[in-house]
């Protein structure tokens, strides 16, 4: 038996993308401890059988000695734990905690969920966060990435070896918890859009092509699920979203723990990022459940969506070709917004099945 160590910056992401690793793990005997920030779902991980430790991650800070406090902490506790095996998750828990693992002898697995706004520009953050990547690589001993182009782009600016660098299916999707689900077929076409709101994950965007096609449609809605960010400094303007909502331009569904149940009323799914995404879990669980995707031709999001084959691509930035795009959708008949919603699945169940990921996580700590 084990001791396994996941990290994360909060306890939900651990809940809701980990959960079926940390299944696997505990079935093999293992001890899972989780290190993450308490938000309320440390309690969920606690019930599965994990136990918890607290850390502090400020996800968005930049005072150098709250910075290197959490580095220490994380040093503090695996110099007591003594773990065998760390699996890191989320960009500040990879490189504090693969620092923080020096404390310890344990073989430390990173996840590079995509690059973020960070490396969006190209200016002195970046160059600061590519150092800190160097430095938290040397204490590595694999880095997943799940998208290819996050890989090269490590690998040109040797930020990380050739040897440690893997590639993985995005965080992979539980096909038996999203399944196909048809929308009703009511002459009402729907559009969702699921992501953090962040102004990166093109809010802005999709509620400019709502207003457009409402103009032009009178059998279009469209709605939005997802938490508002208030800490992050790219949260996009809380107050014009609730007018759009009053407006009856866009419906805000707030968040939830059950996206299925929501996703399965829902004729096409919406991502018009210009965020640095690993493979978005938005999409593969809507795809896993037969909708249509649109999202813009960018990193992470090209991955999953096939123009013209499971749905279509955009532009970034521009909610003209979004809405255009979205026309697309609207101008199918019911029964081709299916086919192209099951040629997602079919994807999904070849390349993006959780199991394969899980999988690839047990080669490695078993080797």
């Amino acid at each position: 038996m084990e001791k396994i160590v996941i990290s994360a910056n909060t306890s939900w992401y651990v809940f809701n993308f980990r959960k079926g690793t940390i299944s696997e793990l505990l079935k093999k005997g293992h001890e899972v401890i989780v290190i993450t920030p308490k938000d309320g779902y440390e309690n969920k991980l606690i019930s599965m059988g994990c136990r918890h430790i607290g850390i502090e991650i400020d996800r968005s800070g930049r005072n150098i000695f709250k910075e290197m406090k959490t580095i220490l902490n994380y040093g503090m506790i695996y110099l007591k734990e003594k773990p065998s095996i760390i699996l890191n998750f989320t960009p500040k828990a990879n490189i504090y905690s693969s620092i923080g693992a020096w404390a310890c002898k344990a073989k430390v697995i990173n996840n590079i969920s995509g690059l973020g706004a960070v490396f969006i520009k190209n200016n002195l953050l970046t160059k600061i966060v590519s150092l800190a990547y160097r430095i938290s690589n040397l204490a590595t001993n694999t880095i997943f990435f799940q998208n290819d182009e996050d890989l090269h782009f490590f690998l040109k600016h040797k930020i990380v070896p050739e040897y440690k660098a893997k590639n993985i299916p995005g965080s992979g999707v539980n096909l038996d918890e999203f399944f196909v689900k048809p929308s009703p077929d009511d002459n009402k076409v729907r559009f969702l859009l699921v992501a953090r709101l962040l102004k990166q994950k093109g809010v802005p965007e999709y509620i400019e092509a709502a207003t457009m096609l409402q103009k032009k449609y009178s059998n279009v809605e469209f709605a939005i699920l997802g938490p508002i960010d208030h800490n992050n400094p790219n949260s996009i303007d809380e107050k014009n979203l609730f007018e759009c909502n009053s407006q009856h331009i866009i419906n805000y569904l707030g968040t939830s723990d059950d996206v299925a149940s929501i996703v399965e009323h829902y004729d096409c799914v919406v991502l018009p990022s210009y965020y640095r995404e690993g493979v978005p879990r938005s999409l593969l669980e809507a795809a896993a459940m037969g909708k249509p995707l649109i999202a813009t031709d960018n990193v992470g999001c090209r991955d999953v969506v096939f123009d013209g084959v499971n749905g279509f691509l955009c532009e970034k930035k521009n909610p003209v070709s979004l809405a255009e795009a979205m026309e697309k959708v609207i101008n199918v008949n019911h029964q081709e917004r299916l086919s192209l919603g099951m040629a997602g699945r079919k994807i999904i169940e070849k390349i993006f099945d959780e199991k394969i990921v899980i999988n690839k996580y047990m080669q490695i700590i078993n080797g």
